[in-house]
């Protein structure tokens, strides 16, 4: 995923694809998902 997806993904707002998103492309668990959505 480039730069300017991941803006355009934090900017929707959408937290269940940002969540998804950082799963799929980073590896981040859950836990510590919400963490850092905080």
């Amino acid at each position: 995923m480039k730069v300017g997806q991941w803006n355009r993904l934090l900017a929707s707002r959408r937290e269940e694809l940002i969540k998804s998103a950082l799963r799929e492309h980073l590896g981040i668990k859950e836990g510590n998902i919400d963490e850092l959505l905080d």
